[in-house]
């Protein structure tokens, strides 16, 4: 006897189209929607230019070197705070302190720091999916 709260092979596939599609747009926050229909607004569309930038910042962030190194820092860092949290205070303002003595943002020019960022691949494709995505918002609402 088939036990009632497994999906059907139905539901199983629509579920998977969803997260491909959530996965595709960038989004984290499953939605009770079908993802597939269409006639909903983008969510990015529902904030207008801002949650334009957002999302493409997010993807930008979620592509860059640092992004990945903080997200497979996050767990060590956390289990640390767990069990440490006033060493891993002591460290970070630590490391604050050293920041501002040593004030390392005069090291790098500003020029230099612009022509890092627009020499990266990452930062046009974060700037080619907002101008689609603007483009998307502006042909589904004319």
């Amino acid at each position: 006897m088939p036990s009632t709260t497994e999906p059907t092979p139905q539901e199983r596939l629509a579920a998977s189209r969803r997260a491909l599609v959530r996965h595709m747009r960038g989004d984290g926050t499953p939605e009770d929607h079908d993802d597939l229909e269409g006639d909903q607004p983008s969510p990015a569309a529902s904030y207008g230019a801002w949650g334009v930038v957002k999302r493409a910042m997010r993807a930008f962030w979620r592509k860059h070197p640092v992004g990945v190194a903080v997200d497979l820092a996050r767990p060590v860092i956390g289990k640390y705070a767990e069990e440490q949290p006033f060493k891993l205070l002591g460290i970070s303002a630590s490391i604050g302190a050293a920041a501002v003595l040593l004030r390392p943002w005069r090291l790098a020019s500003l020029g230099a720091v612009l022509v890092a960022a627009l020499k990266s691949s990452e930062l046009s494709n974060a700037l080619s999916s907002m101008l689609a995505t603007t483009r998307q918002d502006t042909e589904k609402t004319g």
